[in-house]
């Protein structure tokens, strides 16, 4: 066999070897997720009684809500937060993003659920907390996220917006 073939193989077995060692990363090692697309009825069908589903978020800007858009507008928010942990704005009863990202969702989902009437309140549920601090933060003369149907639901995939 050629000298040059021979390097090339080692190469690539090498390579794979290196790639084989990499660890995977869990979910809670990540952080939070930059942008994520909203569709509960999707991802959490273990939630018996769901509305059927009419709209989902796309291109949620998760991390920029948690890390700059919240910060200095608990005020405005359903549920109270501090900056030094803005998660509890969205994630009512979320002590840590450790504690967050080990949970399940749909169980911490479900239990927040419960606690305004069930599965059926999950449209009410989701504007009560995003597009009423989006409308107050708005009445207040400051910069404020979308209000209407089609500035949350309207986006396509991949437009950050």
């Amino acid at each position: 066999m050629d000298k040059n073939v021979n390097k090339r193989f080692l190469a690539v077995i090498g390579g794979f070897a290196l790639l084989a060692a990499v660890p995977v990363v869990s979910a809670q090692a990540r952080g939070i997720p930059q942008i994520i697309n909203i569709n509960t009825q999707a991802d959490m069908a273990s939630i018996k009684g769901l509305p059927k589903d009419r709209k989902h978020v796309n291109s949620f800007s998760h991390a920029r809500h948690a890390k700059d858009y919240l910060k200095g507008k608990e005020k405005y928010s359903t549920y109270p937060y501090s900056d030094a942990f803005t998660c509890s704005a969205c994630h009512p009863g979320a002590k840590s993003e450790k504690a967050l990202l080990a949970a399940d969702p749909a169980a911490t989902l479900s239990a927040s659920l419960d606690k305004v009437g069930g599965p059926r309140k999950l449209m009410k549920y989701f504007h009560n907390i995003c597009r009423q601090c989006h409308k107050k933060v708005k009445k207040a003369g400051i910069v404020s996220g979308p209000t209407n149907c089609n500035g949350c639901h309207g986006r396509k995939v991949g437009s950050e917006k």
